[in-house]
């Protein structure tokens, strides 16, 4: 895709700070959607970790219960159904349903009948039990999962069910028979266990999630500002590179204007004058004192053209380059009648301070040959250590016209030396015009050696 300046122009001109303000906000949206989505993801970690630990906590209590306070409890006449044993057992079994935290029990004898339930409508029944504790009737086992209403015994509590723990556990009597014994715990320390995970899991990522927040944020803040600081610049560069681009036409324009083509207009009026003046006399006199005359017009547009495009294209200046380039520039303005006298530092330089360099005497040069009516002129550049001094003097006139300091300011005729003062400050460097004197004019530029 073709490259164009004008569109990021027009990008940069659409309110950068606006356009950074709307990123910063996108980036704190994105990190709160995140930060959220985090939260959720936690909340539902440490309800499914509670669960399992309500699970484990449910069968953990519920075997400590079977073994160590019903099954001593269960003997023979239990078992056979003597009114007051069987009294006696189930007066600690609902003191002990009396805490809350067990919602319902039953006592099993192996073969699936209930020998007691707090639901006395299922005692002496017998019903089936689900596979594991079929398979392992008889035995030592613990095994606890969540209630299903789905299970005949468990009719009554069917409305409970689902948010009840049922733990089965296989154990012994006092008599050391085989019994199986089944309580369903409370929910409540579902809750209970589920806030503790929460609290214990829940600050600990969140809280290194909202650190990170904070410690990103004035880094997205700061490359917020970077980003509208680069936009800014970058517009600047774009809008000062059409500015040149347009004064550069502008001088070509003038220069062809002014001299090639009127050369070339009165060329072709003083040929075509000729060929009529031959064609109705009949006679060449005078023709070879016009073609001479043609002859060296043209051979001056030529060099008025290569003057042109070495102005348009410059030459290599890095690399000792500086010198010969200015002594171009010297003898062009020589030519129009100013002696320029050239000092150049014979040294190597670097690359973008020895084209600054040679805009500058340009510039200088163009505007002594244009509007100082000088005699002399005067280039100087020297290096040393912080940096490189470039200078180009006059003796003519325009001195009370300058005033340093004020290059920015100066009016529409000087928008070359704006331009150049513009481009300048962006190495780093500096520039100044101002009066020489008796008479003339000092431009004067300080440029860093690094940018």
């Amino acid at each position: 895709m073709k490259f164009r300046p004008d569109r990021l122009l027009s990008f940069g001109a659409r309110d950068p700070h606006g356009m950074v303000r709307r990123a910063l906000l996108q980036f704190v949206a994105r990190a709160m959607i995140a930060t959220a989505v985090v939260a959720a993801a936690t909340v539902l970690v440490a309800q499914r970790i509670a669960a399992d630990e309500a699970l484990e906590g449910a069968r953990v209590r519920g075997e400590t219960f079977a073994k160590g306070v019903a099954a001593p409890l269960v003997n023979d006449e239990v078992m056979t159904g003597d009114p007051r044993a069987i009294a006696r057992f189930e007066t600690v079994m609902r003191h002990r349903l009396q805490l809350g935290s067990i919602s319902h029990m039953k006592l099993w004898s192996v073969d699936g009948r209930v020998l007691w339930s707090d639901e006395e409508t299922l005692i002496g029944h017998r019903f089936t039990f689900p596979p594991r504790v079929q398979d392992d009737a008889g035995g030592t086992f613990t095994y606890a999962e969540r209630a299903t209403a789905e299970r005949a015994d468990h009719a009554t509590t069917a409305r409970e069910v689902g948010d009840l723990y049922e733990v089965y556990v296989g154990t012994r009597d006092a008599e050391g028979v085989p019994v199986v014994f089944e309580t369903y715990w409370s929910p409540r320390s579902l809750h209970v266990e589920q806030q503790r995970i929460l609290w214990a899991v829940a600050p600990v990522s969140l809280g290194a999630l909202l650190l990170l927040l904070l410690a990103v944020l004035p880094l997205g803040v700061s490359l917020a500002g970077r980003l509208g600081r680069s936009i800014n610049e970058r517009t600047v560069l774009l809008r000062r590179s059409e500015a040149a681009a347009d004064l550069e036409r502008r001088r070509i324009a003038q220069t062809l204007h002014d001299g090639v083509i009127q050369d070339l207009a009165g060329l072709s009026y003083g040929l075509r004058s000729l060929a009529r003046r031959v064609d109705r006399t009949r006679t060449t006199d005078g023709v070879s004192a016009a073609l001479a005359e043609a002859t060296v017009t043209l051979k001056g547009d030529l060099s008025s053209l290569r003057s042109l495009l070495t102005e348009t294209y410059p030459p290599a200046v890095d690399d000792g380059g500086l010198f010969p380039a200015v002594q171009q520039l010297a003898d062009r303005a020589t030519a129009e009648g100013v002696l320029v006298h050239v000092h150049v530092d014979a040294r190597a330089l670097p690359v973008a301070p020895a084209r600054a360099a040679y805009r500058v005497v340009r510039e200088g040069l163009l505007n002594v040959v244009r509007h100082a009516d000088a005699r002399n002129a005067w280039v100087r550049v020297v290096r040393d250590a912080d940096g490189l001094d470039v200078l180009v003097a006059d003796d003519g006139a325009g001195g009370d016209d300058a005033d340093g300091l004020a290059i920015p300011g100066l009016d529409s005729g000087h928008l070359g030396l704006r331009l150049l003062h513009d481009g300048i400050a962006d190495l780093g460097g500096s520039l100044e015009l101002a009066p020489r004197h008796p008479t003339g004019t000092v431009l004067r530029a300080h440029l860093p050696l690094t940018s």
